[in-house]
């Protein structure tokens, strides 16, 4: 048993080196123009978390030299859930195997952001018996930092 054990993990080191060797480095993909010109920078922060739940804001940084007119941000949970919003108008819509797509949308009273100027929006969160999942927010107007070079 322990000679066949021996041998997977052989084949599977094999073949993850193989894998890697064939995909190329990890930074190769270009990063798109519209992308690194968007507008806006996105962060999802918890501010705050407790035995089963959390709270947290999505910070929206205008770091462009014009007022950005108007906002909507997207975002899926499949092991948390939101039980409250505020500031921004959100809509939810059931994914595959219980996972939800969130979509945030602005207020007419946040919906211009002027240059240098951050909003946020905030939420609380229920853990269902989960840990708080990792976010990766997609928005036609933002740009995450981690994919600038």
């Amino acid at each position: 048993m322990q000679k066949s054990a021996l041998i997977l993990l052989i084949l599977l080191s094999i073949s993850l080196n193989l894998m890697a060797k064939m995909a190329g480095p990890i930074d190769s993909a270009p990063v798109s123009d519209d992308l690194i010109q968007a507008p806006l920078f996105c962060e999802y922060v918890i501010t705050n978390e407790w035995d089963k739940g959390f709270t947290g804001v999505v910070q929206i940084s205008n770091l462009s030299d014009k007022e950005v007119d108007g906002w909507s941000i997207q975002w899926v949970l499949s092991k948390n859930n939101l039980s409250n919003t505020w500031n921004a108008d959100i809509e939810i819509l059931e994914l595959e195997l219980g996972a939800k797509q969130f979509r945030a949308t602005n207020l007419p009273w946040n919906q211009i952001i002027k240059v240098d100027q951050t909003i946020e929006f905030g939420f609380q969160g229920d853990k269902l018996g989960a840990q708080i999942e990792s976010v990766v927010l997609v928005g036609e107007k933002c740009r995450v930092l981690n994919l600038e070079k």
